[in-house]
């Protein structure tokens, strides 16, 4: 090979290599700058104490106190969020009943359990002095209609969608996407269950009966729970079509058993409260939680944001 083309071949190798550089430095000065937008973002949008509107919890007058659930009940965080809230409501004499507005598909058996066990706690205190409602608004399924039937009556509309008494456990499998990408699963355990859930290997019998069994029991705990807490306002507490995981619109549900009646949470306080104030309880969050949460997101942001920006420098 001539000096000529060995120092053009060198030459393109050399431009290559730079245009790569200046490629990946564009995508890293993109991805800093976002990173830092989006700080200005998070640090304008906290609430520090003191500025804007914020909702009550300690009403000096007679007042309905509306606690809402419009979220899947899947992290200790929101159940913690509601049982402060629900503790806040109950312990004000102010608050003449306490109603849980939900909008809800449930959650983790555990989560909804908690909070279950904590509306049990407060009616059982608070028996004879004030009452605690379930006020289902589009729907109430699952771990969020085992949260309703602990309360002393639940409201939901005709259209409502109601129950879905059932558990179920979800994975998938990737067995034969591996297989033709040409992936080989290497997975070292010990216990001959370890990996049982592994999405990437057959589903042994063994393991899928385990799961059946996990399922049905906690499925029973959950039937169990739901009679506890509705005691004899089921027409036919042992009717088997109550607990096959099905849904119900509000009209059926109230034929059932599993409602007590129709309204809403205005309706209500027309009808039964004299058009009393209603107030809706959430927990406060301090300034330094604020920041607390603004650093995980920041720092989830930024572990995203390397990953992403070390993925286009090796393209």
């Amino acid at each position: 090979m001539d000096e000529k083309k060995e120092k053009k071949i060198i030459e393109k190798v050399l431009l290559a290599s730079v245009n790569e550089y200046k490629r990946a430095r564009r995508w890293r000065i993109f991805f800093t700058l976002l990173f830092f937008a989006y700080v200005v973002f998070i640090t304008v949008s906290i609430k520090i104490p003191g500025a804007g509107p914020s909702l009550q919890s300690k009403s000096t007058s007679p007042h309905i106190a509306v606690i809402d659930i419009q979220t899947a009940l899947m992290s200790s965080s929101t159940t913690q969020a509601i049982l402060a809230e629900l503790k806040n409501a109950c312990e004000n004499d102010k608050a003449k009943v306490v109603m849980l507005r939900i909008n809800s598909p449930g959650g983790t058996t555990f989560q909804s359990r908690v909070i279950y066990k904590d509306i049990l706690y407060w009616r059982n205190e608070l028996a004879g002095k004030k009452k605690i409602y379930a006020v289902i608004e589009d729907l109430g399924a699952s771990g969020a209609y085992l949260v309703s039937s602990a309360t002393d009556k639940i409201y939901a509309g005709e259209t409502s969608l109601i129950g879905s008494i059932g558990t179920a456990f979800s994975t998938f499998g990737a067995v034969d996407l591996i297989h033709k990408v040409g992936v080989e699963r290497r997975l070292i355990t010990s216990g001959r269950l370890k990996a049982m859930y592994d999405p990437f290997e057959p589903v042994q019998a063994e393991a899928k009966e385990i799961l059946e069994s996990m399922a049905e029991q906690a499925h029973q705990i959950f039937i169990d729970d739901v009679i506890n807490g509705r005691k004899d306002k089921l027409k036919d507490p042992h009717n088997p079509e109550l607990y096959t995981g099905r849904v119900w619109t509000g009209r059926n549900a109230k034929a059932l058993g599993l409602i007590d009646d129709f309204g809403y949470i205005d309706s209500i306080a027309r009808s039964e409260f004299d058009n009393m104030p209603v107030v809706v309880y959430k927990k406060k969050t301090s300034f330094i939680d604020e920041i607390k949460g603004m650093n995980i997101k920041l720092a989830n942001l930024w572990n995203n944001l390397s990953n992403s920006m070390n993925l286009l420098s090796t393209i």
